[in-house]
């Protein structure tokens, strides 16, 4: 993304398949060439994901009525904590064809509903306008946030400068646009074009503050986000939902101001300053705020501590010690810049990992499966996609990476293990009613120490995003609780 390594920078989108491999566990059969474009995004099911327009609202508006239970789903959707200002809303979303995970939020005075892409990868707040040049699709009863129809919004104003002033009149990301007194931002991305990869889309409008909520609380301030006016319309994403919230806690268009979550803290709305996710494609999930909901774990959290270095903003970041392949290690030296980013759909791993990876697998699996044997000119590392049976699925090694955990009373750290399985980084996709698998892992740059764990990994956990203490806490998801919520 613009800012920080969220969303569309990073975003593996998959793509139509010209043809796909047909192949058994045999190596010798000979395929038909597939192609799948790897440049960032989560896991896929059979059944595509029906999207409703933008506007059209996902879940009705939230009310602030409290049920006696941790887990009971009033008639809003909505989970509620007794006791303290915990609730949970549900998460929608897949990995292909349109590769975000979506929440309601609300905007404005009356409250309007906006589906907005859940972002841990970045920090700021757009949504589109009611006359968006380039939005999505107009339909009856498309709602979209208009100023004028909002009686807390205010535009945000550019500051007076004078010929001996070095403050800019507006804040980042555009810090000179400033239009009829009123401070406006053009922010680009890459991959955002599903049928062309390396196009760039753009957003632009002005900047706005108004109250914001979501799951039933409202800010008593009024928060800064960005109104889009007009977005390429190449833009695949936003056709389809009205924009993104960032979730990590940085400057907000340079304001000095949090992110939303901070903001319903600081304002004492929320027991804690955190939040907590979890989600499978296409099956839907939740995102609770203000702590977290044991209903959607089957085990206690192990807690990582924030290994973030400050670059380029505050991001969610943890320390690999080892990385593995069914239990092996793979010999990859330990990486305190391995990021979390829920805007990032697949596992994007470092020049060196990858080719540890990459290595093994075709040492050890050359003469079991085919696409894996060093040198082929049709392989799943050259983003040939093929079709495997259970058996063939079950031959691919389970990956596993040893994080430093967080520090004990006896000082000592008692380590995290995430596993990702077969299925996992075969992402599946669905060509001519026939099912292919496809790599799901990309490589970064050379010369980059950056890995990225995206959504493929964190479809199996509850993943607690504790902004108080700054650590991350991992559990295993119980599936039943928080999946479920389907299109």
């Amino acid at each position: 993304m613009a800012v920080g390594f969220g969303f569309f920078v990073l975003t593996l989108l998959l793509v139509g398949l010209s043809h796909s491999e047909n192949l058994s566990s045999r190596p010798s059969s000979s395929p038909q060439q597939g192609t799948i474009d790897l440049p960032f995004f989560h896991k896929t099911t059979t059944k595509p994901l029906r999207l409703t327009t933008p506007g059209t609202t996902l879940f009705p508006a939230p009310t602030t009525t409290s049920s006696s239970s941790g887990n009971n789903n009033n008639q809003t959707g909505l989970s509620r904590q007794q006791g303290g200002n915990i609730v949970s809303v549900p998460v929608l979303g897949d990995i292909s064809p349109y590769g975000v995970f979506w929440s309601t939020m609300y905007f404005g005075t009356p409250p309007v509903p906006m589906n907005v892409s859940l972002d841990t990868g970045s920090n700021l707040l757009f949504v589109s306008l009611k006359d968006c040049k380039g939005c999505g699709r107009h339909s009856p009863g498309t709602t979209w946030y208009s100023p004028s129809a909002s009686a807390t919004s205010q535009p945000y104003h550019c500051k007076p400068t004078t010929s001996q002033s070095t403050t800019p009149p507006c804040p980042r990301p555009s810090p000179n646009s400033c239009v009829r007194d009123q401070c406006h931002f053009n922010v680009t991305y890459g991959t955002c074009d599903l049928k062309n990869l390396s196009a760039a889309c753009s957003i632009a409008g002005p900047l706005f503050r108004d109250v914001v909520g979501i799951g039933g609380l409202f800010t008593e301030h009024p928060f800064p986000f960005g109104g889009i006016a007009s977005q390429t319309s190449d833009f695949s994403q936003f056709q389809h939902i009205h924009g993104i919230v960032g979730l990590i806690s940085s400057d907000n268009f340079g304001l000095h101001k949090p992110n939303i979550i901070d903001q319903l803290a600081m304002e004492h709305k929320l027991k804690s300053n955190n939040f907590a996710l979890c989600f499978k494609s296409n099956q839907g999930g939740h995102l609770t705020v203000g702590g977290s909901d044991s209903a959607y774990q089957i085990e206690k959290f192990q807690y990582t501590p924030n290994a973030e270095r400050g670059w380029p903003s505050p991001h969610f970041f943890v320390t690999v010690k080892g990385f593995y392949a069914d239990g092996v290690n793979l010999g990859a030296p330990s990486s305190n810049y391995t990021g979390i980013d829920t805007g990032t759909n697949l596992l994007v791993l470092s020049d060196v990992y990858y080719t540890a990876l990459q290595k093994y697998i075709e040492k050890t699996m050359c003469h079991k499966v085919a696409g894996v044997c060093p040198g082929a000119s049709k392989s799943l590392f050259n983003g040939h996609c093929f079709h495997y049976s259970r058996k063939d699925l079950k031959e691919f090694p389970p990956i596993q990476f040893k994080l430093e955990g967080e520090k004990q009373p006896n000082g000592k750290t008692s380590d995290v293990t995430l596993e990702m399985h077969p299925r996992d980084y075969l992402v599946h996709k669905a060509h001519h009613g026939h099912s292919v698998r496809c790599w799901g892992i990309t490589k970064g740059s050379v010369s980059s120490t950056l890995n990225i764990i995206g959504d493929t990994l964190m479809t199996h956990y509850y993943v607690e995003y504790d902004l108080a203490q700054n650590r991350l806490g991992w559990a295993r998801v119980n599936k039943t609780a928080c999946f479920g919520q389907r299109l």
